[in-house]
């Protein structure tokens, strides 16, 4: 789910450095970076997890109470 939110902020923020064309002092390009980096971590992070549980990675896992 992070990574879903992720990529759509940094599309979000993308289309808005691409619209102020740099004029504005928020620096939105620094944002969008920001925004693209996260979402490439979590990519990473979820390809490496399903890589090693394969198709347990989509089954949830009920926890018993002790």
């Amino acid at each position: 789910m992070t990574l879903l939110i992720t990529v759509f902020a940094a599309c979000i923020a993308t289309i808005v450095w691409y619209k102020t064309n740099g004029k504005s002092e928020m620096k939105p390009g620094i944002l969008a970076l920001m925004y693209w980096g996260a979402s490439i971590m979590w990519f990473v992070d979820a390809f490496v997890e399903y890589m090693e549980l394969k198709s347990g990675y989509f089954t949830p896992v009920i926890r018993k109470k002790n």
